[in-house]
């Protein structure tokens, strides 16, 4: 990157949070920094917009669409002691540094036609009208058939059986592995252990 494409870089990414601010607040959407959220019945969706540069020396703008059931951090946190944060604002369900990655519905880059905010404007309100479709087009039967997918997707699935009652299928799911989250001296996987085979 030359000198001048640093100094754009630097401007595209302090002018992205402005610009989501502006365009959640036409959708109605909530914003955290790089982020976009909003729950939709029993679902939560967030979605994440990044510039940065590619190997190729292109400007770039990607994003990523997830979402989960509103249960599936109620349980986590449940399990580990917090179900307090149940209450919190539900900003902590895409934020919060004990809350389980939603399934991922939609990635996506798109090259801008040139280093500047008009263009990456562009790109970001039509990711922003597809997270907006996501939303209304999403329904619980996909979280299900992509239980399996993506990160913390192990996390996910047990979770999911816990839920549904296929306790054995959870200790399957986490077998001897330690967790992903780890609360004081308490692992994850160890709390949906103890839970499966109490209630199993």
């Amino acid at each position: 990157m030359t000198r001048e494409q640093q100094r754009q870089l630097k401007a595209l990414k302090i002018a992205l949070p402005k610009m989501l601010k502006e365009i959640a607040k036409e959708k109605k959407l909530k914003k955290k920094d790089d982020m976009l959220y909003d729950k939709k019945g029993d679902l939560f969706f967030d979605c994440f917009l990044f510039v940065s540069v590619n190997s190729a020396n292109e400007c770039i703008c990607s994003t990523e669409e997830r979402f989960k059931p509103m249960w599936l951090d109620d349980l986590f946190w449940e399990l580990f002691d917090m179900k307090e944060n149940s209450k919190e604002p539900v900003s902590l369900r895409a934020t919060g540094a004990f809350a389980v990655s939603g399934a991922s519905i939609y990635k996506d880059e798109t090259i801008l036609s040139k280093w500047t905010e008009e263009a990456l404007r562009g790109v970001v309100e039509k990711y922003v009208d597809h997270f907006c479709e996501s939303m209304k087009n999403t329904d619980y039967a996909l979280f299900e058939e992509t239980i399996h997918e993506g990160y913390h997707h192990e996390l996910r699935a047990a979770l999911y059986y816990l839920h549904t009652g296929q306790y054995q299928k959870a200790l399957d799911e986490v077998g001897d592995q330690r967790g992903y989250f780890h609360n004081g001296g308490l692992d994850i996987n160890d709390a949906i252990r103890a839970y499966a085979n109490a209630n199993k």
